[in-house]
């Protein structure tokens, strides 16, 4: 989302985006060589495209380890409405088959800590912001392509990521990745069955 042409700009520093002329060329040029665009954002985990926005201080869940780690606070209405946005218009540009959400390595950002939500039912909260994206996208009749990691109990950190699984909508597709040593153990058998 750092680059993409959103209508109703709510980024008014970013200066590098594309225009939407530029992606409908890229669209055309990649029609005539039967090649599928998957539209890829990144919501609630790595939410770096966020923190461009004016409003993002009252929008974020506490200071990340990493500027990448950036998370949204899943309570905030200010980040649902722009989380939704995107999608929108992501879809809207795009008009895709598929639509890669991310939510990878949820367990990396800080969950539970503002004032907001520290109190609060972390698998509850979660399972709010998953369904509502995730919802969002098959609502248009398209399949919403997930990470897996947030979806497996990984660390003493994230414990839910089992029960939040199984909270996923059974026509999204699961993305088994990975890049580190960190994820080489988990099984496959907890998604035998999705």
């Amino acid at each position: 989302a750092e680059a993409f042409p959103f209508t109703e700009n709510p980024f008014p520093k970013r200066r590098n985006a594309f225009t939407r002329e530029e992606v409908l060329d890229i669209q055309e040029y990649c029609a005539r060589r039967h090649i599928a665009i998957t539209p890829t954002l990144q919501v609630w985990s790595h939410a770096l495209w966020m923190t461009g926005h004016p409003d993002w201080e009252k929008m974020y869940e506490g200071t990340p380890s990493n500027a990448w780690s950036s998370q949204p606070c899943p309570l905030s209405q200010e980040a649902r409405d722009l989380t939704a946005m995107a999608i929108k218009e992501h879809l809207e540009l795009f008009k895709p088959k598929d639509f890669f959400l991310m939510m990878d390595e949820f367990y990396l950002g800080p969950h539970g800590v503002c004032p907001k939500c520290k109190n609060a039912d972390l698998l509850e909260l979660f399972t709010g912001i998953v369904k509502q994206s995730e919802g969002q996208v098959l609502e248009a009749g398209i399949t919403p392509i997930i990470c897996h990691d947030s979806f497996l109990n990984v660390d003493s950190r994230w414990t839910i990521g089992d029960a939040l699984r199984e909270k996923l909508d059974k026509r999204t597709n699961i993305l088994w990745w990975n890049y580190t040593d960190v994820l080489r153990e988990p099984n496959l058998i907890p998604f035998k069955d999705f």
